[in-house]
């Protein structure tokens, strides 16, 4: 039988370390399921003093994340895309 294959999910307004090791894969052995972190708030969320609203803060801790590789994690707009707009055009530079 293979190995399990899980989700990782995290969804908060806020979400704070303090004095924790958080780890998700490793170098090794890289996460290779999907992984969603999910930041959701709106202009009057509350705030942490220091680090602000819709946050993901460390302090004297270590939140380590390792996925598979992807060849390209962003892109640019080919062109201004309007505030409206369903689709857009984009191009993939290396």
């Amino acid at each position: 039988m293979g190995k399990k294959r899980w989700i990782f999910v995290l969804k908060f307004k806020t979400f704070f370390l303090r004095w924790y090791f958080t780890q998700v894969g490793t170098e090794a052995e890289p996460f290779q399921s999907n992984a969603q972190i999910v930041m959701f708030g709106n202009l009057r969320s509350p705030e942490l003093p220091i680090y602000g609203a819709k946050t993901l803060g460390v302090r004297n801790g270590t939140l380590d994340l390792h996925g598979r590789h992807i060849l390209h994690t962003w892109t640019k707009l080919a062109q201004t895309a309007a505030a409206s707009a369903t689709k857009v055009r984009a191009y993939v530079s290396d």
